[in-house]
């Protein structure tokens, strides 16, 4: 397929969509003051960790999506380039998990810093770049 306007359009619009979606997680994510601090609370870990992460992935997935649109064709199958999935990408997840596994006690204190967590919502968003990046077209011959 070839590079038009209409690709680049329509890339921008989920970019602007998930962008919207990351704005909403964000203002709920920001609202959440548990009552005791409990870490064990269910409610804590889908609104302050989770849905931020996901949102973070989303919006790193959108930015390598027109990418994505240029490979899709009528002749054209989409396959994932494991070798860079795992070079790439488990070290990211690695990285993009640290809050997580910092409550969870895998991970000591001593490794948590403030701008660990700004290190940490960047690899997120690598991380769905590194995705979307690993899916690659291959052409189908007849």
């Amino acid at each position: 397929m070839k590079k038009n306007a209409s690709t680049y359009i329509v890339a921008y619009m989920i970019i602007l969509l998930i962008g919207a979606l990351n704005y909403i997680i964000f203002k709920y994510s920001a609202n959440y003051k548990p009552v005791n601090y409990n870490f064990h609370n269910s409610n804590f870990y889908i609104r302050v960790l989770l849905l931020p992460m996901i949102g973070r992935i989303l919006f790193g997935m959108s930015i390598g999506l027109e990418s994505l649109l240029t490979k899709v064709g009528k002749h054209v199958k989409l396959k994932m380039n494991t070798t860079r999935l795992l070079i790439m990408g488990i070290p990211s997840l690695l990285i993009s998990l640290i809050k997580i596994l910092y409550v969870f006690g895998i991970i000591h204190y001593y490794f948590i810093r403030n701008e660990t967590f700004l290190l940490s919502a960047l690899f997120q968003i690598l991380f769905g770049y590194i995705i979307i990046s690993s899916i690659e077209k291959k052409e189908i011959t007849n």
